[in-house]
């Protein structure tokens, strides 16, 4: 009910019929009260423009292909599963034929290889998409790579590059190379961000810059595609915390005391090398935070659902409980009272009284 009632209000279902509601009165109001009309104006104007929502063509799954890169695991690998039990003939990326088996057996999941950072994979896996004779009608881009928190002086240039390549330039890369197939369909394209990439936190360092880059992207994408008249929808997926096998890794990876050690080594004063000593140890305990918090990946699919046969597809959803939470102050607060409910959310005011 919540999710089908939040779908309404995106699309622009139930905010026009309440514009319509106050709109009426405040005619009342100036029919009866012989009051200023330029409420009525401002609702009027209120009114058309957030009546209006191009509808995009719908299609029907049995007879169309959709591809989601990085489906090996994770939420990849549930929208896959999940589409094709819909009808869609899913085309699933993984980087190596070991995934073929992660897949459960169906005509309806083609698993493939593709590296999103190598264009020969790419349009390898474009060519086997052709030969199908099913129409591509969306694209997934749910490939990416996470990335351990660091402060911005620790972290070397070259691992954040690497985050940027396979996380802004792989999905560039994989949507020019399908867009000439999805204008032709009319289909729909969605790009799996990050609620980092609209409200980061402190010492995430590269992975919200690539999500903050994917944003812009996605906006971008979606003008051009509207200004062109292509019929493509463009939706972005602001992802909160999902329990995936992503977390693991990553808790893992943060677990290494001796990586600590060795980043103390290169930081130079003692009040940054005391706080980094102090909180390095215990970045633990913040991602096992978040982890406890997490959504079910069950929720993942609804969003993509949506923007797949909606016919007004929003342009972007936010999902995951810290992701509408943290969204929900981001829109309200003034920065720096939302970087003290961070601070005190990630530990920092105990490491860094400075904060």
């Amino acid at each position: 009910m919540v999710v089908d009632f939040y779908y309404d209000l995106g699309n622009n279902t139930f905010l026009p019929i309440l514009f319509l509601v106050l709109a009426l009165n405040s005619l009342y109001k100036v029919l009866t009260a012989g009051k200023s009309i330029k409420r009525l104006v401002a609702y009027a104007i209120a009114f058309v423009l957030v009546s209006y929502s191009p509808k995009y063509v719908v299609h029907d799954p049995h007879s169309s292909a959709v591809l989601v890169t990085g489906a090996s695991t994770g939420i990849g690998h549930k929208v896959a599963v999940e589409l094709s039990k819909l009808g869609y003939t899913v085309f699933a990326t993984v980087r190596k034929e070991a995934d073929f088996g992660n897949f459960p057996k169906s005509d309806k999941i083609i698993p493939i290889i593709m590296d999103t950072t190598k264009l020969e994979t790419i349009k390898a896996a474009k060519s086997k998409i052709e030969e199908s004779k099913i129409p591509l009608v969306g694209l997934i881009n749910n490939a990416g790579i996470a990335y351990d928190a660091k402060l911005t002086d620790l972290t070397p240039e070259d691992e954040c590059k690497w985050v940027m390549e396979v996380n802004l330039w792989g999905t560039r890369k994989v949507t020019n190379e399908f867009l000439p197939m999805l204008r032709k369909t009319k289909g729909r394209i969605l790009i799996a961000s990050s609620i980092l990439g609209s409200a980061s936190i402190p010492m995430a360092d590269c992975y919200p810059q690539t999500k903050w880059a994917l944003n812009n992207y996605g906006h971008l994408l979606r003008q051009q595609e509207t200004a062109l008249g292509t019929g493509v929808s463009v939706s972005i997926l602001k992802i909160g915390a999902i329990r995936t096998s992503m977390q693991e890794k990553a808790a893992k990876k943060l677990s290494d005391i001796t990586e600590c050690e060795r980043e103390l080594e290169i930081l130079e004063g003692n009040r940054l090398k005391q706080f980094w000593k102090s909180y390095c140890p215990t970045r633990i305990e913040t991602l096992n935070y978040f982890k406890e918090t997490a959504s079910s990946i069950d929720v993942v699919v609804g969003p993509h659902v949506h923007a797949l046969i909606s016919p007004k597809p929003l342009t972007e959803y936010s999902f995951g409980i810290d992701s509408v939470v943290m969204m929900s102050f981001r829109n309200i607060l003034p920065d720096r009272i939302f970087d003290k409910l961070l601070f005190l959310a990630t530990d920092m005011v105990k490491h860094a009284p400075v904060f």
